[in-house]
C-alpha cells in the first residue's frame, strides 16, 4: 500500500476516472443478462492495459487477468468482482446523468462496483512490477436474477480455477461514508423464492357454498404463515417470509377458482432453512385441505448465506486498521437478510465481502434513500473508499 501515499496524485486522478466511469454507467443502465452496452464500456476503459480480457463470460460477463512482472509474484491469483446489472426502477434522482433508459436504473450501487473495480485494474496495472500477486477482476452479470444469477455460470465457466482467495463489496446506505463494515461468518441471507398456487371451485358470488373460494384459502394461508418466523423459528435464530404478490380470481362477483402467492424467504441457517420450508409447506396444503381446496407449494432454493471467512476477515481488519486511517471500520452486531450472489463464490474459495459506506455524513440515516428505491444514490466519495480498501488487500503480501 506504501506506493498510494508516494504516487497520490496518481491515485486521485484514477479515483476521478473511475468516478466518471461511473457516471457512464449509470446513464446507461441495463438489465440482467442485458448488459452487452456495460461490458462494452468497460472494455474501452480498460483498453491497451496489460491485461487479459475474456469476454463473453456468463453471456455477458468479463474476466480480466493481471499478472505481475515481479519475479517474486505468488502465481496463485486472488480474485475481485463487481456486479453489472441494473434494476427495473424508474429513477427520480434528477441527477445530471441519470439514466437514459426509461423504467432501468441502477438503483442497487453496482454502477459503483463496476467503478471501484476498474479503477483498481488500471492503478495495479501502473505498478504490475511491484505486484506481490497475480490477480483476477470479474464483472459479473445477472446479480438482480434471483434464484438463478450469474455467479454459478461464471463458475461453471471456470472464472475460480486457480483462484485462492475472493472480495467483493456492496456499498451499503446504512454506513456513512468513510466507514466499511465487515464481520467473520454469516454477513448476508440465503433467498429462496417460494410460490403457492390454490385451486378451488368457481361459482357465483351470491351462492359461495357452491364453490370452493380460492381467494379465502389463499388468505388463510397468508396470515398462518406469518407463524413460521414468529412461533416456528426460534427467536434468537434470522427468518423473514414476506409475501409481495398475491393474486385470486377474474371478476368480482364470481367466487375465485384460483390463487397465487408468491414471496420470499431469508435464513441465516441451513437447519433453519429446511424446517423453514417444511412449514410453509405443510401448513399452506393443509390449510387448503380443510377448505375443500388442492394446493402446490414450489420454494426455489435461491442465494445461499454469505459467510466471510474468519481467517481472511482478521487478516483484512488488521491491515485496513493499519494502512487506512482514515477510514472507520465498523463491524456489525449482525448479519442483514438482503441477499447477495457473491455468496455462491464464498462457497467455493475463502472469501470476504465489504460493506462500503456511501452515505454522505451531511445526510439523515432514517431518511437517506436505501438500495433498490427509485431515488438512491451513493456518494461518489465512497468509490475512493472502495478502490482504497481493495488497493489494501491487493497489495498486501499476506493475506
Amino acid at each position: 500500500m506504501a506506493f498510494l501515499s508516494i504516487e497520490e496524485d496518481l491515485f486521485g486522478a484514477e479515483v476521478r476516472r473511475a468516478q466518471a466511469l461511473r457516471e457512464e454507467l449509470h446513464r446507461y443502465p441495463e438489465l440482467s443478462r442485458q448488459e452487452m452496452g456495460t461490458a462494452e464500456r468497460l472494455a474501452a476503459f480498460l483498453r491497451d492495459l496489460p491485461v487479459t480480457i475474456r469476454r463473453g463470460v456468463a453471456g455477458t460477463g468479463i474476466q480480466v487477468d493481471l499478472d505481475s512482472a515481479s519475479p517474486s509474484a505468488l502465481p496463485e491469483r486472488i480474485a475481485f468482482r463487481a456486479d453489472m446489472d441494473a434494476l427495473p426502477v424508474s429513477e427520480t434522482t434528477d441527477l445530471p446523468f441519470a439514466s437514459a433508459t426509461s423504467g432501468v436504473m441502477h438503483a442497487c450501487g453496482h454502477d459503483c462496483h463496476m467503478a471501484i473495480l476498474a479503477g483498481v485494474i488500471r492503478l495495479l496495472c501502473a505498478h504490475r512490477e511491484r505486484l506481490p500477486r497475480n490477480y483476477r477482476f470479474l464483472f459479473q452479470p445477472a446479480e438482480e436474477d434471483n434464484p438463478e444469477g450469474g455467479a454459478a455460470e461464471m463458475i461453471r465457466e471456470g472464472v475460480l480455477e486457480g483462484v485462492r482467495a475472493a472480495f467483493g463489496a456492496h456499498v451499503w446506505p446504512d454506513l456513512a461514508t468513510g466507514t466499511v463494515g465487515l464481520r467473520p461468518g454469516p454477513l448476508m441471507a440465503a433467498s429462496d423464492r417460494v410460490r403457492v398456487c390454490i385451486e378451488g371451485k368457481s361459482a357465483h358470488a351470491a351462492k359461495p357454498h357452491q364453490g370452493v373460494d380460492a381467494a379465502l384459502v389463499a388468505a388463510h394461508i397468508l396470515v398462518a404463515l406469518q407463524a413460521v418466523a414468529s412461533r416456528f423459528t426460534d427467536p434468537v435464530d434470522a427468518c423473514a417470509l414476506t409475501f409481495g404478490h398475491l393474486c385470486a380470481g377474474t371478476r368480482y362477483n364470481v367466487v375465485a377458482e384460483t390463487a397465487l402467492l408468491e414471496g420470499t424467504c431469508r435464513t441465516l441457517s441451513p437447519r433453519t432453512r429446511r424446517r423453514t420450508e417444511a412449514h410453509i409447506t405443510c401448513l399452506s396444503k393443509k390449510i387448503a385441505e380443510g377448505f375443500g381446496a388442492r394446493c402446490r407449494v414450489a420454494v426455489e432454493r435461491g442465494y445461499p448465506v454469505l459467510r466471510n471467512d474468519p481467517r481472511l476477515f482478521e487478516a483484512v481488519l488488521r491491515l485496513l486498521k493499519v494502512s487506512q486511517p482514515k477510514v472507520h471500520i465498523l463491524i456489525p452486531s449482525a448479519p442483514e437478510l438482503v441477499a447477495e450472489d457473491f455468496s455462491r463464490i464464498a462457497e467455493r474459495v475463502p472469501s470476504l465481502f465489504l460493506w462500503i459506506g456511501c452515505r454522505p455524513t451531511d445526510k439523515n440515516a432514517a431518511t437517506f434513500p436505501r438500495l433498490h428505491t427509485p431515488n438512491f444514490c451513493p456518494d461518489a466519495a465512497s468509490i475512493e473508499v472502495g478502490m482504497r480498501c481493495f488497493l489494501a488487500i491487493a497489495l498486501a503480501e499476506k493475506l
